[in-house]
């Protein structure tokens, strides 16, 4: 509207510039916001997988274990000697046919004392957690027919030198 004097009536103009102001920065939002995601995709990397701990076991020792438990679940003696060196020994403190822990020495000592749980209870182990490895050393835990138990193995060239069988007591 315009006033007798020739100016502009300051109602009919503060309406237009607001709607034409309200529009333009509803405008410059959108595509500021739209820019800055695009240029934030461009210059991020993508997320990387986390690396796992590095106290897991490498596929070298996981691949061991699982032949390990498939023989072993198997009950033959012949192909359980194998895994372990001449001169390897087992130990647990579960007693076994006495009331002492024992030890075995001698891979085919070994071999026998492990058929003799698979001709006495079947013996399996299952469930079989996840491997944990320090240098080599091993560590996994299963459940079997005796219950729980955490197995440690120190391994040398892909034999058995040393293995300790902790049986959670009933």
């Amino acid at each position: 509207m315009i006033t007798p004097s020739g100016m502009r009536h300051p109602e009919t103009i503060a309406p237009r510039r607001t709607g034409w102001v309200a529009l333009l920065s509803v405008i410059l939002l959108v595509v500021g916001l739209a820019a800055g995601f695009l240029v934030g995709r461009a210059t991020v990397p993508e997320a990387e997988a986390p690396a796992p701990p590095a106290d897991l076991a490498g596929t070298t020792a996981t691949r061991f274990l699982s032949e390990y438990v498939a023989v072993v679940n198997a009950g033959d003696e012949a192909w359980i000697a194998p895994f372990y060196k001449a001169d390897a020994t087992l130990s647990s403190n579960v007693p076994w046919m006495s009331d002492e822990p024992w030890l075995v020495t001698g891979d085919r000592a070994i071999a026998s004392a492990i058929g003799s749980w698979w001709d006495y209870q079947g013996f399996r182990l299952d469930n079989a957690g996840t491997a944990i490895q320090k240098g080599d050393l091993v560590m996994q835990s299963y459940d079997s027919v005796f219950g729980p138990a955490m197995m440690v193995f120190q391994l040398d060239n892909g034999k058995i030198v040393n293995q300790w069988i902790l049986q959670a007591v009933k």
